[in-house]
Formats: C-alpha cells, structure tokens, sequence
C-alpha cells in the first residue's frame, strides 16, 4: 500500500494507482484484507474527507459525509481479514474525534454506541478516540481514546442449545439428516438481528438448512430463533463432544460453542449395543475411518474492554 499523488497499492512489484469517483482528487489507502481483494482507507475531496472501501475497479465511501450528515469526515484505517469489517475514526457535527466501526448490513456505526447500546459495555468515560486496527476475525479492535487507550472485544452476545429437549445434546449421525440448534435473545439480543444467510454450524461450517419463525422457547419473554443443518454437512464425527455456531448478529461477528454427544447408532461410549453380547461396547462397533478426534479450543466469550 502507500501514494503517490493519490491512493495505491504494491502489487506484484509495481505501485499500483486505485480509482477515485468522481469529485475526489486525492487519499491514502490504509489497510488491506487476507486475499488483497479489500483496500480502505480515505478519498479527499474539495470540503471532506471519506472513509473508502476500494474492490476490484470501484470505490464505495462508507457512508455519506458533508452536508445532511452527522459526520463531517471520515477516515478508515484497518480491515479484517475478509474485509467485512472496517474500522477508523470520523468528525461528527457535535462531537470531537470518534471511533466507528462499520459491516455491510448496518454501514458505519459509533464505536462508542456498539459497545453501549449492542453490548451492553461502560463506555460513558470516553469522550473521543480512533479506532486504530481490527484483527483479523474481526471480533477485537484496538482503540487509541481519552482518557487512556482500551481494547475491546466486540463479539456478540449469542446463547445457543444444541439439540433443544436433550439433556445430553445426543446427535445420531446414521440417523439425523438434520440437526437443530436454538439461538437465546435476549434483553441485548434481538434475534430479528442475526444474518442467518451466514449462519454456519459444526467443523465444515455448514449452512442453514431451515429457519423456524421466532418463538419464545425457554420463557424468558424473548423471542429465540431456531435452525437445523444437514448432519452430513457439519463434519461433526463420531466421538465429538463439542460442536460451534458462528455468524454474524447486530452486524457483529460471534462464534459459541456447546456440548453434544455424537454417536453412530445412539449409543454412547460404555453403552451395550443389543444384539452385540455381554461386554461388547458401542465404542467398539463403530468404524475406525470414523473414530477421529478434533481438538477445538474456542471459547464463547464476548463484549468486554480491555484497559
């Protein structure tokens, strides 16, 4: 990355020049994604500053700046690892310099406001900031504030039961082509807020496969939400005893994990199979391409603040 006269990119041993839209004549390009398909940073035009995403030949601003908005300039400074979420700073009309954080289903948002309004996070002591760097699964971000720096982790706060009515989330592969996962709202959790289209469940990440309409499932007077996946697609194997949903709610990104059982036939290790004989154990009848076993050590933590 860097400039010359404007916004570029080092490719392939050559400054490459990225595309300005019309009404800009200059910027800086300051963060890019894994593949190097997603450039952001700011385009500079007569009375403003924008935050911009470049990909492939066009130039998208953030959001809009200028006359009509809340925000006078904006400045985008990093990009998560797949480009979905962009973080940096703006000038709002009534406030100094602040932090925002931006996805494509809610565009660009408070920082401040995130980690209040959507996560429930203290934040009432900072007065302005910049969002500085994201990392990569684009669930922390580092932010330089006043009156002192903080990090915080901005992963949703998503509550899951895997196999909802089973006290041991027993999931029989030979026999569930589907397998159903229940998503909690909650007070901070609106479930309308998850982008089931990016839903993804076991090792394989998995689709969804069907959406029930929100109902109230464990009577906390919260709408819950709940999905079922192809058992065949999850990559979930015999002996598992942990199985993770990953996604996207509020626009924030968030992975929870829970725990299951996953046998062949419904019998768990230490079970007789009938018809096997005293002293013969599900364990052994499984088949040994199937006996394979993933360690996985993700936690299922979110929305916290680092100082």
């Amino acid at each position: 990355m860097g400039s010359f006269d404007g916004p570029a990119l080092w490719f392939d041993g050559t400054l490459v020049a990225l595309p300005l839209a019309a009404g800009f004549d200059g910027g800086n390009a300051t963060g890019i994604s894994a593949s190097g398909t997603i450039v952001v940073g700011v385009a500079r035009g007569p009375a403003e500053n924008r935050a911009v995403r470049w990909e492939g030949d066009s130039m998208t601003p953030l959001d809009d700046v200028g006359s009509g908005s809340e925000w006078l300039h904006t400045y985008a400074l990093d990009v998560s690892a797949d480009g979905s979420i962009i973080v940096g700073s703006g000038t709002s009309r009534d406030t100094a310099t602040e932090p925002f954080v931006w996805d494509e289903e809610f565009g660009l948002r408070r920082l401040f406001d995130v980690l209040s309004n959507e996560l429930g996070l203290g934040v009432s002591d900072f007065d302005f900031g910049l969002a500085l760097a994201v990392s990569d699964d684009g669930r922390v971000i580092v932010v330089l504030a006043s009156p002192e720096p903080f990090i915080a982790d901005i992963t949703s706060p998503v509550g899951i039961d895997i196999v909802p009515g089973s006290d041991t989330n027993v999931i029989e592969l030979t026999r569930d082509r589907l397998v159903s996962v229940q998503i909690f709202g909650t007070q901070l959790l609106d479930v309308d807020d998850i982008n089931v289209d990016v839903l993804a469940f076991g090792p394989y990440a998995a689709p969804v496969e069907h959406v029930f309409h929100p109902s109230d499932a464990n009577g906390d007077g919260y709408l819950d939400l709940e999905v079922r996946f192809e058992t065949g697609e999850t990559g979930i194997a015999a002996g598992d005893t942990e199985a993770c949903l990953s996604g996207r709610a509020m626009g924030l990104p968030f992975e929870v994990c829970g725990p299951i059982e996953a046998t062949l036939f419904g019998f768990g290790p230490g079970t007789e199979v009938p018809g096997c004989g005293r002293g013969f154990e599900g364990a052994l009848a499984l088949p040994a391409l199937l006996l394979w076993w993933r360690r996985r050590g993700r936690s299922a933590c979110h929305g916290r603040i680092w100082r």
